[in-house]
């Protein structure tokens, strides 16, 4: 193969890695260390993951889910006071596994019962990534305690 092509093929490879990374590829065990069990329990219980629209992180939040201490998984929804959307037990959430196998698992129980398991990558910046396998499922900030997020 000709150098020249050699590194037009190069670059062009680069170009497209980067622009799958930058469509939701979770980072690889190699790149970013997975949280394991005692981390993503001290991150998890007690406190609310918010996930919201990437542009606007911080209005019309998607979900607000608040991790009881014993695996009761609680939707803010517009608080505990709302006549219209009062918060609700929606699940069960668990940790298992170690090491980089170490995931969180959802099992949704209002209006049917749906369970889905999750990887989870810490960004930094109070910022997590929950994956299934290379795929990105939802980007969220931990909000210490039970409340509606910021």
């Amino acid at each position: 193969m000709k150098p020249i092509i050699l590194i037009s093929s190069l670059l062009l490879l680069n170009t497209l890695i980067t622009e799958v990374q930058a469509a939701g590829l979770c980072p690889t065990t190699g790149q970013v260390t997975t949280l394991s069990v005692p981390d993503l329990s001290t991150i998890l219980t007690g406190n609310t993951i918010c996930v919201g629209p990437p542009v606007f992180p911080n209005v019309n939040w998607e979900s607000q889910e608040y991790h009881q201490s014993g695996g009761s998984l609680i939707d803010w929804k517009q608080g505990a006071s709302s006549v219209a959307d009062p918060t609700a037990v929606i699940g069960t959430w668990s940790i298992a596994g170690s090491g980089a196998a170490t995931q969180v698992t959802y099992n949704y129980t209002d209006g049917g019962s749906s369970t889905f398991s999750y990887t989870v990558f810490d960004n930094g910046s109070n910022s997590y990534s929950f994956c299934q396998g290379t795929n990105l499922v939802v980007t969220g900030m931990k909000k210490t305690g039970q409340g509606a997020c910021p």
